[in-house]
């Protein structure tokens, strides 16, 4: 009888990474048709955040361009999963794609998670531009360590259910680009991303706790400097198990659009 199920616990293992792999893989096929554009948005806009800020700030506090820099990550990472899996869904929705892969032997995280991957790609030519600006040309202090990779993978992932209720539950397209747009700036400026946290206002600072930017931008200044933020990687890691949770049971990819 162990064995049996030992044998079947192995089976359902390789058939959910399998499916999961297929997922990914009909993704990232995708970005043949809109990589160039999709490159071009998220690496405009937080090059030319880290520009203006620069001009406007860094040249009087060069220590103020650690958290120019490592904003302009977040921003990426924002822009790149929560924003684009929000809109994304929602024109899936619109085109009645969820009536499809509602139809398939697939968990509703595996979907996610394929975006949440094609998405993260898709961030990383920003990321790499913008670490290598901050150390070659800002003299920023930047350590490339196996904790910016999980707090990249964390960023995306707790910020996806807040992402897929958008999509899933937004009227068309339109109303799920625009929601995402107002909630991007939201999630990035209410929490200590670009300014430090003693510097906020007193509201936003209690607001900021609830924010999984604020535990992404500690996270990664401290591994900037090779140090590991336990306290931030828990909370993120809490925030995500509980996307996982409300993209897997509470979110009904079958009702009408």
């Amino acid at each position: 009888m162990e064995i049996n199920k030992s044998s079947q616990n192995k089976s359902g293992i390789k058939d959910y990474l399998t499916k999961q792999f297929y997922l990914i893989k009909s993704e990232l096929l995708t970005l043949r048709l809109s990589w160039k554009w999709s490159l071009l948005i998220v690496l405009v806009s937080p090059i030319s955040v880290l520009i203006f800020l620069y001009l406007l700030v860094g040249m009087k506090n060069p220590e103020y361009m650690n958290y120019v820099i490592s904003g302009n990550i977040i921003m990426s990472l924002v822009t790149g999963t929560m924003l684009t899996l929000g809109q994304e869904l929602g024109v899936l929705k619109q085109i009645r794609g969820f009536d499809y892969y509602a139809s398939l032997p697939i968990k509703k995280i595996q979907l996610i998670t394929a975006y949440l991957i094609r998405a993260t790609i898709l961030t990383l030519p920003s990321i790499i531009v913008l670490i290598f600006l901050g150390r070659i040309i800002f003299d920023v202090q930047i350590n490339i360590n196996f904790t910016m990779l999980l707090i990249i993978f964390l960023s995306g992932l707790s910020l996806s259910g807040l992402g897929a209720f958008i999509g899933v539950y937004s009227a068309n397209m339109e109303q799920s680009s625009t929601v995402t747009q107002i909630i991007q700036p939201l999630i990035v400026y209410c929490a200590p991303v670009f300014i430090p946290f003693e510097s906020m206002p007193k509201i936003m600072q209690y607001i900021s706790y609830l924010v999984p930017t604020t535990y992404v931008s500690n996270a990664l200044r401290k591994s900037f400097v090779g140090e590991f933020d336990l306290i931030s990687i828990v909370v993120l890691l809490l925030f995500s198990i509980v996307s996982v949770y409300l993209v897997e049971y509470k979110i009904d990819w079958r009702q009408k659009s």
